[in-house]
């Protein structure tokens, strides 16, 4: 669901910045012009808007509120 969102705001031009716990997947989309970050609290920093598309309520808590979370 998040690489099909990312997908078509880059294609809409937007920035995107994208940051996934998979090296190959932020490669993926650093290569159609996405920002990369290596942790979510250095996305957020960069962004105005955060999403999160995750699989469950412990990788929420983990991306917000982990170490180098986005919060």
């Amino acid at each position: 669901m998040g690489a099909g969102m990312a997908e078509n705001l880059l294609r809409a031009g937007f920035h995107v910045g994208v940051h996934d716990v998979r090296p190959e997947a932020s490669d993926r989309f650093r290569k159609i012009g996405a920002l990369t970050a290596t942790t979510p609290a250095e996305l957020a920093a960069s962004c105005d808007v955060l999403t999160v598309t995750v699989v469950d309520e412990q990788q929420v808590r983990e991306v917000l509120y982990g170490a180098d979370g986005a919060l």
